[in-house]
């Protein structure tokens, strides 16, 4: 995990080219463990990352409430072709914000939120 050096904003960046059911668990702990580090917004670099399965997808989900839960959020950045399809179809683009690089995701997030 990286910190971009602008406070409450702190990047995970995965090394993992698949997060299948074998990878579930690691990634999991990955996930929560950045959460736990450095409390404020995580965005997640999956620029490397190649295929992801439903329990990836159920990790997401589980990081995302608890983020929420303490006032954060997640955000996914750079998404590789069959990854971002997996996402629109299964509506996790509609669940968690995805922007196309981490400079995006790193200017929705210093954005003030819409009135």
């Amino acid at each position: 995990m990286a910190d971009d050096g602008a406070g409450a904003v702190s990047v995970l960046t995965l090394a993992e080219p698949r997060i299948d059911y074998e990878k579930s668990a690691a990634f999991r702990d990955q996930l929560f463990d950045a959460l736990a580090a450095r409390p404020g917004s995580l965005v997640i670099d999956f620029s490397a990352v190649l295929s992801i399965s439903s329990v990836g997808l159920r990790a997401l989900v589980a990081a995302s409430k608890q983020a929420k839960a303490a006032g954060h959020q997640i955000v996914i950045a750079g998404l590789q072709p069959l990854v971002r399809e997996v996402f629109r179809i299964s509506g996790f683009d509609r669940l968690i914000a995805v922007y196309p690089s981490l400079e995006a995701a790193h200017a929705a997030l210093a954005a003030p939120p819409a009135p």
